[in-house]
């Protein structure tokens, strides 16, 4: 029969059955941290418990500092999370001219303070961790001053820098960040080291003129308007950069209050600015300069001078009523109607022909301008195309009779303005209501044609007609 003996208990296990051991002193927590001596100990040696106890006085002010420098540590990473996320270079203002590589350098920027937010946050948890295990370790040290035990406290382990523990709880996402931080400096780098365009003032002039000469040669009849040149991106970052009258005159950056008067205020001294630049001193230059201007200022602004968009249901409700009638149950006159959309409900009116679908393709377009000008002219548009749709549309029911000569069968005020109120419901503009307002808003603007607002005459009268629908 074989006689076993009990396993002697070590000296983390002794302390932890102490009976006066602090409740604040987690033990098991701690043993990580502590090394048992070898060999027996004797609690009677007097010098091997002075020996114990010093170094327990060691240790605890050791413990001290270290707890002082974690709390400061775990503060200063409260305070980054906290602060502001604030670009220091603000490149966007010293570089206007290249505006897609200040994109990019802003992703990155963005990416960047959201990375350092989440690994801020893991740095802390374990900031906060290791303080609560220095402030066990330190009441632990404490009391083992009075009470030695065979244990060294291994404080270099304690005291483990945050970030490499950091690093090790989440190595991805710390790698991402060391990516997404080169290819930011990397950035950074190609932007400083961009040539400054428009440097020379005989190009810049040539170039202006050049664009002013395209745009009067392709002016809609009457009018001083013009549709959007390819090149007019170019000539708003030529107005953008250090070198322009615009800046020169501090008219940018642009900071005017918001509304119709200062606004062609500023149109009409930056329209004299770039007038004096252009140098040929000719009326219709002018004015095309005006309208180049007035689109600047409405596209470098967007969307602060821009309509809020409002959802009307119940104009919603009125203008499926109509789509639902058949064309001659909305007033449509039977001789713009076409054969084959007799019988079919309004919402398929204009679907007949390719002439038929311009009307409601120019009304939708309007919702994607931001220049007041644009806006007008594609509701000028939606009535050239509208009116050519019925005159059409009336010779081929005439059937060959030509009792009725050309101009009689254009549409008369009574007849277009029912063919615009069930293009207003085919439409489905956001808020009609919205951009009639923000056209009438700014009919003052220069070059704004009298052609133009007499065709939004129009759309007013189509929305007021929907909304005295019961």
């Amino acid at each position: 029969m074989h006689h076993f003996l009990p396993r002697k208990l070590t000296a983390i296990e002794q302390i932890s059955l102490c009976s006066d051991l602090p409740k604040n002193i987690d033990i098991f927590g701690a043993s990580d941290y502590l090394l048992p001596l070898p060999g027996n100990y004797n609690s009677t040696n007097e010098d091997y418990k002075a020996k114990l106890s010093k170094h327990f006085e060691e240790s605890k002010i050791l413990l001290k500092d270290a707890i002082i420098t974690a709390e400061n540590y775990a503060k200063s990473i409260k305070d980054s999370i906290n602060k502001p996320n604030k670009d220091k270079n603000a490149l966007n203002e010293i570089h206007p001219h290249i505006r897609m590589e200040i994109c990019k350098y802003k992703v990155l920027y963005s990416k960047i303070s959201e990375l350092r937010k989440k690994t801020d946050s893991t740095r802390l948890k374990i900031a906060e961790k290791q303080i609560l295990l220095l402030k066990s370790l330190y009441n632990l040290a404490e009391w083992l001053i009075s009470h030695p035990y065979p244990v060294l406290i291994n404080i270099d382990r304690a005291m483990l820098k945050i970030d490499a523990k950091s690093f090790q709880y989440d190595q991805s996402m710390n790698r991402e960040l060391h990516y997404f931080k080169v290819a930011y400096q990397e950035q950074i780098m190609f932007i400083n080291h961009i040539p400054y365009p428009f440097r020379s003032f005989t190009d810049n002039r040539n170039f202006l003129r050049s664009l002013v000469d395209s745009a009067m040669a392709s002016r809609k009849a009457n009018t001083s308007y013009f549709e959007s040149p390819t090149q007019e991106e170019t000539l708003f970052r030529f107005f953008d950069c250090g070198s322009s009258p615009l800046s020169k005159s501090s008219l940018v950056p642009i900071q005017i209050e918001f509304s119709p008067p200062s606004v062609i205020k500023w149109i009409n001294e930056a329209t004299i600015s770039i007038a004096k630049y252009d140098g040929i001193s000719i009326n219709e230059r002018k004015e095309i300069i005006s309208i180049f201007v007035t689109r600047y200022i409405f596209e470098r602004i967007y969307p602060k001078l821009q309509p809020p968009n409002r959802y009307d249901p119940q104009f919603y409700l009125k203008r499926q009523k109509i789509l639902d009638k058949k064309p001659h149950e909305a007033n449509i006159p039977n001789k713009y109607i076409p054969q084959q959309s007799v019988n079919l409900p309004v919402s398929k009116y204009f679907e007949s022909s390719s002439i038929a679908q311009a009307p409601v393709q120019w009304l939708k377009l309007m919702q994607f301008k931001v220049c007041p000008l644009d806006v007008a002219y594609c509701i000028f548009k939606t009535h050239e195309s509208l009116s050519i749709m019925a005159t059409l549309q009336a010779t081929l029911n005439s059937n060959g009779d030509n009792s009725e000569d050309f101009f009689s069968k254009m549409p008369g005020f009574d007849d277009i303005i029912d063919i615009w109120i069930c293009l207003v419901c085919v439409a489905d503009v956001a808020d009609p209501r919205g951009m009639n307002d923000f056209i009438g808003e700014w009919t003052r603007l220069p070059g704004f044609p009298q052609r133009f607002m007499a065709c939004c005459a129009y759309l007013e009268a189509a929305i007021s007609q929907i909304d005295e629908i019961l």
